[in-house]
Parts: C-alpha cells; structure tokens; sequence
C-alpha cells in the first residue's frame, strides 16, 4: 500500500516537475537564442551609430539629437538583451554611450551642429569600437561586428 502512495506521489511531482519545464522554457530562451538576441541589438546599435556618423556639417541639432536618441534606444534594447553579458562589457558600453549623450547636449536649438559634430563623432567612433568588441568577444555574426 505504502508503494502506491510513493509511485503515486512520484507520479504527480513528475508531472508537475514537467509543467513547470515546460512553462519555464517557453519564458526564458535558450543560451543560443540569448546570444543570437544580443547578437541581433548589437548590429542594430552598429545602424545607430552609422546615423550619429553620418551627420554632417550641414545636419541641425534636432538631426543630431534624433540620431543620439537613436543610439540610445538601441543601446537600451542591448541592455535588456544582454542579462548575460560581464559587468565590464555593459560598464564599457554604457561609459561610451554616456559620453555620446553628453557631446550633444551642450548645443542648442535647430542651429547646424558644425563645431560640435567632431566631438560628437569621436563619441559615436568610440560607442562603435566598444559595441565591436563586445559583439567580437560573443562570437556575433550580424552586420557590423
């Protein structure tokens, strides 16, 4: 009698242990499909930046804090992507991003940004080699790694 109790009991933690697989894969993605994400944002930041690079002499403020703005949604998409990557990685990543932000926002209005736009493509040059050697060290295969 004992025996059925525990082969029933076994029974029911095996089924509910499989619910509970079941339910958490289909929320949290594999490894492959983690880095794959990471992968796939960091090419997207790569098109931001290119945005912020593109800019010219001849480009308004307003062009260049849509770019900026740009590079940082990407940026926050990577972060969100990333749970996964080292501290140094993201702290590098956020360092530059950060540094990107601030070269724009000390000019103002729809004025053309031609004094400020080496700094703020020094910036950008820098968000990109950082994002290039976090995707290098993940191994990404997306566009602009």
């Amino acid at each position: 009698m004992q025996n059925k109790w525990i082969f029933g009991a076994v029974a029911v933690l095996s089924a509910l242990l499989a619910v509970a697989f079941v339910g958490c894969s289909d929320d949290e993605p594999t490894v492959p499909e983690a880095e794959s994400q990471v992968c796939t944002n960091l090419g997207d930041l790569a098109t931001a930046i290119e945005g912020v690079q593109d800019l010219t002499a001849d480009s308004t403020v307003d062009e260049a804090q849509s770019a900026v703005e740009a590079v940082q949604s990407a940026w926050d998409d990577v972060k969100s992507s990333a749970q996964g990557l080292a501290q140094a990685e993201e702290d590098a990543l956020q360092s530059s991003v950060d540094d990107l932000q601030s070269s724009i926002q000390d000019v103002s209005g729809s004025d053309t940004i031609s004094e400020a736009l080496a700094d703020i493509q020094s910036s950008a040059d820098e968000v990109e080699s950082t994002r290039a050697e976090t995707s290098s060290s993940l191994n990404c295969s997306s566009p602009g790694t």
